[in-house]
């Protein structure tokens, strides 16, 4: 067993016992593959059953004829052979470049460029002009004219110099990313709608002319209200073809555009729709044989039990869509009349392997001849076995026909309804003219708890060639023994001993895995998500797993930067049960960890913090592990085990005046923070319905009956909401009431109550309940300022006394925003000014706050008196319509004015005087060049100033440092 993994994790396996194959041509390495009478040297071609004997390439490579290859997208990429560089699309980090040169245990990042990835993301590589391109489905704010949010950007990156990434060009296409395929030079996109009750899709070509990626031609595709569920991309003969499936969720009347894409300039030639039966989930489901399209789609027709069928096409330019032939379609149903629901389909040859399952869980195995395509397909019989398969691998060995199966076997009868993994061994058969399967060998894989999605895509799974008739064969599962943790298994094929046997196991992360794969550069097994890579090692410890070699962090959450000298500043970061300092250059503010120049990690996990440029003020909290309460799916819940406190000490980097409490407070919401306020001398921290006060010691505080209704809710997700306005404690409580007279009772109103709370000694205490409309905002002298907005469900409006949908409640997407002044005397708040409009926003001085409207991008100055009036000078500023007001950073004699877009950043200069708004020019290691705003900026969570620099802090998307030009 370790002589085969390792020799299936070293790169021998293809070429075991050879000589170095770069000392031969492509045409020679072809000629040994021959077999003539006085032939001295043999080479035969190594065959990785990806998709089918047919199929398309796994994320590496997959050449075609006439130098196009047909390249698929991943979200990752291998370098070039010997250059031990690995390309990761990381959608905290973009996109990364990871070397090996020093070796499999010294992983390092060597370069990276900020695309990050707001949804749907993929890569092409490639090597001979050394540039990956990124495809991005990205959101607007403004709807572009197919009346949609989305659109898809394709990125070209030159990594020619690894170290520093270079954008080359950019390349937008209306839609969301559907899916895409790189053939030769030309990118073929396919993006769409997602609207519910108007799907619109289009095929679009980008060809690289003049080293750059340029739209060639876009075609929609034909619609009737369906979405794409998914694209195969084909070489027949010396043509190559994009074959698109839509379909609906009823599993009938689905389409499939047939397009030429031979011309290696990128242009488009529609040949023909199809009109099939059913719905398509996989690509392996259509594909072109002896110049016919097939397809293999589920069906259902009215309310009739589900069914498959088989149809063919002939490949003639259609203008008008057209339907299978009678003599061109075959149905596959179940003999009972149950469901048959379709779950792989595989080509071998002239053979189609189907294989679906009905509800009795039994699977058929159904095999297809279509040797004679133009009279129609020969049913070659089917195989009973019990459970099902979901991905089948086909195999040709030593003349006969071989299909590894991966699927799912429920328990016996009696047991409980568990679902295990299984693996088994068909072999097909040819006697006296006739086709016929049998199953050769299976196994249930149930000595570990895992679960597997087996209906995911080709490219997670990894089918490698160990030896002659020899294979493993990985796929991804979930171990559910002690928390789940996401991984993968191995399965072992032998067809010389005609066994499947259970390989070695591999552990990954408790969240989400993007990718098991075996890297070529470095014979290692990787895995990774968007946190880290770690490297497998090969031989397998007692456990059956298989041992990490490294761990690379690819990503960390900095939830703050702060300047500490002239040449070194501070990342604090927030890991899940730490907290880490790391000192680093100035020079390089966005260092990874191997750059940093101090490492100092103390446990816990903020509530608080106090920070400048000599000190940070801290107070973290300890959890126990998620668990959760009876068995519920969605109740998760976490203990408060103890409080610590202590100041961070930049200079000396140590921690001191440490001092550490118990604190047991049980049956947390494991999503809810704890609020901490400050008050005078202490700190005051709300831990769901328990309080406590930080000061020389930790006490848990009684609440007085003053207190009752405000302090406490049998609502464990919500509570109550405390906030410090001012120098005040307010809490906050809502009532929701319905009129008595009313008679449907679907009118709902609410009432909003604050309550000044104070601690005294050991013990909360209330003010009196006070009615006021909205929450609180501010506090100056006796005036309360709140405020409301209209998002939620409110009563649709009605026209002419009818109501105009079908609905009696709507969602307001458009709130209107409110601001309310009160003067509260005697425990009664009297409105004393009220506006249409946000009032509170920053402030920059005494009673002066800032706003913006991003709908128009105008900035008011707003003044409120000590008798509650509102006055606003309104300070018009067109450039940042759309953009989210973050933050005011002080200055000396003016305030730094922060702007969010979706992934970009814009300053603007606020004179503390005269109010004068002014743009500031903007420059980063990426723009390269002073513009009034900067683009790879995405969450920002702190920014720092030095002069004429700004550190911005973006939790996981790292620190960007920024030249500013006022």
């Amino acid at each position: 067993m370790k002589k085969m993994f390792l020799l299936f994790l070293s790169f021998s396996i293809f070429a075991q016992n050879s000589a170095n194959v770069s000392e031969y041509t492509l045409a020679e390495l072809e000629q040994m593959t021959k077999r003539e009478r006085g032939q001295t040297k043999f080479a035969t071609k190594v065959q990785h059953y990806y998709r089918s004997e047919m199929g398309a390439a796994r994320s590496a490579d997959a050449k075609g004829g006439n130098d196009r290859e047909i390249q698929e997208a991943d979200v990752f990429k291998v370098g070039p052979e010997g250059s031990k560089l690995l390309f990761l699309l990381n959608r905290y980090r973009g996109f990364q470049v990871i070397s090996f040169k020093d070796g499999v245990s010294k992983a390092s990042i060597l370069g990276r460029l900020p695309i990050y990835n707001n949804y749907g993301s993929e890569m092409y590589y490639d090597e001979t002009s050394e540039m990956v391109y990124v495809l991005n489905t990205e959101y607007s704010y403004s709807r572009n004219y197919w009346n949609s949010n989305y659109s898809t950007t394709i990125y070209q990156i030159n990594v020619s110099d690894p170290t520093n990434p270079e954008l080359v060009s950019s390349n937008n296409v209306i839609g969301g990313l559907s899916e895409s395929r790189m053939v030769g030079n030309v990118l073929y996109v396919i993006t769409q709608t997602w609207s519910y009750n108007d799907r619109k899709a289009m095929l679009t070509s980008f060809a690289v002319k003049d080293s750059k990626l340029t739209r060639v031609e876009s075609s929609n595709l034909y619609s009737e209200n369906s979405y794409v569920s998914t694209i195969n991309v084909v070489k027949n003969n010396d043509k190559y073809y994009v074959l698109t499936a839509r379909g609906n969720w009823s599993m009938s009347k689905g389409v499939v555009d047939v397009y030429d894409i031979s011309s290696t300039e990128g242009k488009l030639n529609k040949l023909l729709t199809a009109k099939i039966k059913g719905r398509i989930a996989e690509r392996s489901q259509l594909f072109i044989h002896k110049e016919n399209l097939v397809t293999v789609s589920n069906f259902r027709e009215e309310r009739d039990v589900a069914k498959i069928a088989v149809e063919a096409f002939s490949l003639k330019k259609q203008k008008d869509p057209v339907s299978s032939s009678e003599k061109k379609t075959l149905i596959l149903k179940d003999t009972n009349g149950l469901n048959a629901n379709l779950q792989d389909v595989r080509v071998s040859g002239d053979l189609l392997y189907a294989f679906w399952v009905p509800a009795n869980n039994i699977d058929p195995f159904d095999l297809v001849d279509m040797s004679d395509i133009e009279n129609g397909f020969k049913y070659e019989g089917r195989l009973h076995f019990d459970g099902w398969i979901s991905k089948a691998f086909p195999i040709n060995y030593k003349g006969e026909k071989y299909v590894l199966g991966l699927g799912q076997v429920i328990s016996p009868v009696g047991t409980s309804n568990t679902r295990y993994p299984q693996a088994k061994i068909f072999k097909i058969n040819k006697i006296n003219g006739k086709y016929k399967h049998q199953e050769v060998d299976t196994i249930t894989i149930d000595s570990d708890k895992v679960w597997s999605n087996l209906n995911t895509q080709d490219k997670n799974f990894e089918f490698i060639t160990t030896a002659k008739g020899e294979y493993k064969v990985l796929f991804p599962v979930t171990f559910r023994e002690n928390g789940y943790k996401n991984g993968a298994k191995i399965i072992n094929v032998n067809l010389n001993a005609g066994k499947v046997t259970e390989g070695e196991k591999l552990v990954g992360y408790s969240y989400y895995l993007k990718r098991i794969f075996l890297n070529k550069e470095i014979d290692k097994l990787n895995m990774f998500n968007d946190e880290k890579l770690t490297v497998l090692g090969n031989k397998t410890k007692k456990d059956g797993f298989l041992p990490a070699i490294s761990v690379l962090e690819l990503a960390r959450n900095i939830i703050d930067f702060k300047v500490i000298s002239e040449t070194t500043g501070v990342q604090i970061i927030q890991n899940q049960n730490n907290i880490e300092f790391r000192e680093v250059s100035l020079k390089n503010a966005d260092a990874e960890k191997s750059d940093a120049l101090k490492v100092v990690t103390v446990p816990g996990n903020f509530l608080y913090k106090k920070i400048n440029s000599e000190e940070a003020r801290l107070v973290v909290a300890n959890f126990s592990k998620k668990y959760l309460v009876d068995n519920s799916r969605y109740d998760y819940k976490k203990d408060l085990e103890g409080i610590a406190e202590y100041t961070f000490d930049f200079s000396t980097f140590k921690a001191r005046n440490v001092k550490a409490y118990k604190a047991e407070i049980k049956n947390i919401n494991y999503y809810q923070t704890p609020r901490v306020l400050e008050l005078d001398n202490s700190l005051l921290i709300q831990a769901q319905n328990t309080y406590l006060k930080l000061s020389s010691t930790l006490e848990i505080l009684s609440v007085a009956k003053s207190c009752d209704g405000f302090l406490y809710s049998e609502n464990q997700y919500s509570g109550s909401y405390l906030n410090k306005v001012s120098d005040k404690i307010i809490v906050t409580k809502s009532n929701e009431v319905k009129a008595k007279d009313s008679k449907e009772g679907k009118e709902t109103f609410r009432f909003d109550y604050i309550s000044e709370l104070s601690v005294v000694g050991n013990k909360l205490v209330c003010g009196s309940a006070v009615n006021i409309a909205g929450d609180i905002q501010e506090v100056i002298n006796d005036v309360f300022v709140t405020s409301s907005s209209t998002y939620g469900y409110y009563p649709t409006p009605r026209i002419g006394g009818l109501i105009p949908t079908e609905y009696d409640y709507y969602y307001n997407y458009s709130p209107e925003i409110k601001t309310y002044s009160f003067i509260i005397n005697n425990g009664v708040a009297t409105l004393s000014d009220k506006i249409d409009a946000s009032v509170i926003g920053r402030k920059i001085a005494k009673n002066k706050f800032l706003t913006h409207d991003s709908s128009v991008g105008r900035f008011d100055v707003w003044s409120i008196t000590e008798s509650g009036e509102f006055f606003s000078k309104p300070r018009k500023i067109s450039s940042t319509k759309g953009l989210t007001f973050s933050r005011v950073v002080k200055m000396n004699d003016k305030s730094l004015i922060v702007l969010e877009g979706r992934k970009n950043v814009k300053f603007m200069s606020i004179d503390n005087k005269y109010l004068d708004v002014k743009d500031v020019r903007v420059k980063s290691k990426f723009d390269k060049k002073l513009e009034t705003n900067s683009s790879f900026i995405f969450d920002v969570r702190g920014v720092t100033l030095l002069e004429n620099k700004a550190f911005v802090s973006q939790g996981y998307y790292g620190v960007v440092e920024l030249e500013l030009e006022f």
